[in-house]
């Protein structure tokens, strides 16, 4: 139905937070859209409860759905991300997967890949600790490593389970740093991007990680401080989101604890 509308230059996306297959989502819009419709958005969250979130479409609710509007529009459209997270050593190959199931990495247990950088009792707090330490994922081609949070681990097994997204094998993993002062540098960064690529921006929009929230608590305000300046005193809205929307490399990516700058002009 969405080709109904022509080519668009934007599809702003909001989905279900609880959606397993947040990527899969993402990947047919941008096949049905074209790769030439910027997809941007961000799935619900519910303040890390992670019982049901809701959608509302002209006053009705649904639940497990996507809420896509298309834009065309003439203004000048700016969007850039960062995450600000620091790989550990060098990437290894994720070597075993079963759909959001990372059983192996390296031929060994993703717990023991974790143990080559981590001491034993942070291996046992994860999943507690998978927002700050979350795994980075890049494909064989791409140069940017993308983050995966570990939503929840199995100890006994040595397997982690990561949310709204599936690894390959082959890709490549990184066990990432969050340190607070380059994760924010990150989002200055990134609204400085979105910002370069719009003559005279008139609203921004945030769609940032819930998880960059619940590891920095009183510094994410800092963070939107320090966004705002960059802005100055135009318009800006956005949200706390379960997994995050925005291109890379011209087509768009299912992000976690990234911030994304939409800026229209």
């Amino acid at each position: 139905e969405a080709k109904a509308f022509g080519e668009c230059s934007l599809g702003l996306v909001f989905g279900d937070g609880m959606i397993a297959e947040s990527e899969d989502v993402l990947r047919g819009l941008q096949k049905s859209l074209g790769k030439s419709t910027k997809l941007f958005g961000g799935f619900a969250g519910d303040d890390g409860k992670f019982v049901e979130t809701y959608q509302i479409v002209n006053g009705d609710f649904f639940k497990k759905s996507i809420v896509l509007a298309l834009v065309k529009t003439p203004l000048e459209i700016g969007v850039a991300w960062g995450h600000g997270f620091q790989p550990l050593g060098l990437g290894r190959e994720v070597t075993q997967i079963k759909d959001g199931e990372i059983l192996s990495i390296d031929n060994k247990s993703t717990l023991d890949f974790y143990r080559d950088y981590l001491d034993e009792e942070q291996v046992q707090q994860m999943p507690l600790l998978g927002h700050q330490y979350p795994l980075g994922v890049s494909n064989k081609q791409g140069k940017d490593i993308l983050i995966r949070a570990i939503f929840d681990a199995n100890q006994k097994s040595g397997s982690c389970i990561i949310r709204g997204s599936k690894c390959k094998i082959g890709d490549k993993a990184h066990v990432m740093l969050g340190q607070k002062k380059k994760v924010i540098k990150s989002a200055v960064q990134a609204a400085e991007n979105a910002k370069s690529q719009v003559r005279s921006p008139k609203v921004a929009i945030i769609i940032d990680c819930f998880g960059r929230k619940m590891i920095f608590k009183k510094a994410a305000e800092e963070e939107i401080h320090e966004i705002k300046k960059v802005f100055g005193n135009i318009p800006l809205v956005g949200l706390y989101s379960y997994g995050e929307i925005s291109p890379v490399s011209g087509e768009s990516e299912y992000h976690n604890m990234t911030a994304n700058i939409l800026v229209l002009g």
